[in-house]
């Protein structure tokens, strides 16, 4: 990669370097357009990632219940299309593996059962294997997919980087943004001119539509993967709440949730989560080991399509391999006019359940009211939610949308495009 200087022009410019940005940058150099894909030089892509549809089965349930099983239906046969084309296409470092859910305990049977239900319903191939053996914790039940895939997500990301490079795209490091026009992206070293800019970095940058900023919320993810002797059977007690385990042949990814904390709170929680796991699964070491913050839509469906309000494209709310690589297949038949008509249930101005945005109101409002904000804290310029300040980074940081603020409110990281006001009076003691 090189780092942005001066000024360039191009046909499209895609605002994120990760799995979605990529593969969008790779289909449409192959269409003959110019491409120049800003990030940040960060790599933001997981380790090694389970890649079925069975992984999304909480998020197919949810969007059941929200938007209907005709949407669950939708989603769930575009993610099998990714899968099949995933396991044909030369990527490196893909090889089947099963994937499973379990049940850890009798009271989660119930849960299972009704997902099971929506599988078959939705043409899902699963299997019911009664107390499945080889499993890190007493299992009544689990259901298991055979065509699953285990992908090294790095190592396919730096052969889409050096594909991207060899024909001649043009991949760009930024420090940060500094302002978006209708056809222009303003960087500290230069800018970049293109008809379509594509928001491919979770969070569009400079958002303005409060209705999107409802429905979108930044999780962090902390994952671990694990090797050892198999069956998996060392661990014989229930794991803690918001782990989930996805084993395979040769081991185990360890995921867990950590919630709208941050990239930086993450890095606090490392320290814990390594302990954590040696003690729950002593016989594994952990061969891989990190942290990736994602934007998720409330409702469960992916955000996919243009901005309210204006000539950019955007994917935001997207989850593992198969939503990355479906997300990049739906902007690249938007921006060449091919798109289908079931690619109207991910745009971003879609109807939505009154109640969802009630909800997520009430949920910042509340936030913004508890005691454990700093008194007088400052408000995040780019959602307006009152900030929350870490003493161990020395940053104010949003908890709406990620975006993160030094002591003195100049912007670090994020969405944000502006500077947050921190008066004399809100800064911490040093």
């Amino acid at each position: 990669m090189h780092r942005m200087e001066g000024h360039l022009q191009a046909d499209a410019a895609i605002i994120g370097g990760g799995l979605t940005g990529l593969l969008l940058a790779s289909a449409l150099l192959a269409e003959g357009m110019e491409v120049a894909v800003l990030t940040s030089g960060y790599d933001h892509c997981a380790g090694s990632a389970a890649a079925s549809v069975l992984c999304h089965g909480a998020q197919l349930e949810q969007i059941r219940r929200i938007h209907g099983v005709h949407s669950a239906a939708s989603y769930a046969a575009a993610l099998f299309e990714q899968l099949q084309s995933l396991t044909v296409r030369p990527v490196p470092y893909i090889r089947p593996t099963p994937v499973y859910l379990y049940a850890r305990t009798p009271a989660e049977l119930p849960l299972l059962q009704r997902r099971q239900a929506l599988f078959s319903h939705l043409n899902i191939p699963v299997s019911i294997a009664p107390d499945a053996g080889g499993c890190p914790f007493p299992v009544e039940l689990s259901l298991s997919a055979q065509d699953g895939c285990l992908a090294d997500v790095p190592g396919w990301s730096r052969a889409l980087r050096a594909q991207i490079l060899r024909s001649g795209g043009k991949l760009l490091t930024i420090g940060r943004l500094i302002g978006l026009e209708s056809t222009r992206i303003y960087t500290p070293q230069g800018w970049v001119e293109a008809p379509r800019i594509i928001h491919a970095d979770g969070f569009p940058a400079g958002l303005k539509d409060k209705r999107l900023l409802m429905l979108l919320e930044n999780h962090t993810h902390l994952h671990s993967r694990m090797e050892g002797d198999y069956p998996l059977h060392s661990v014989q007690r229930p794991l803690g709440v918001g782990l989930t385990l996805l084993p395979d042949a040769s081991g185990l990814t360890v995921r867990f949730d950590a919630g709208p904390c941050g990239a930086r709170r993450a890095q606090e929680n490392e320290a814990r989560f390594e302990p954590l796991l040696t003690r729950l699964l002593p016989d594994y070491r952990m061969v891989a080991f990190g942290h990736a913050c994602e934007e998720i839509a409330l409702d469960g469906l992916p955000v996919i399509g243009a901005l309210p309000g204006s000539h950019h494209l955007c994917a935001a709310g997207c989850r593992e391999v198969l939503s990355a690589m479906h997300a990049a297949s739906v902007l690249y038949r938007l921006l060449l006019g091919r798109s289908r008509p079931d690619d109207a249930a991910f745009a971003p101005d879609r109807p939505l359940p009154a109640g969802l945005l009630n909800r997520r109101r009430a949920r910042l409002a509340a936030h913004n009211a508890i005691s454990l904000l700093h008194p007088g804290a400052p408000v995040c310029p780019h959602c307006g939610c009152r900030m929350r300040y870490t003493a161990c980074s020395a940053a104010w940081g949003c908890p709406a949308c990620g975006s993160v603020f030094d002591m003195l409110g100049h912007h670090r990281s994020g969405p944000s495009l502006k500077q947050a006001q921190v008066s004399a009076l809100q800064r911490p003691d040093i």
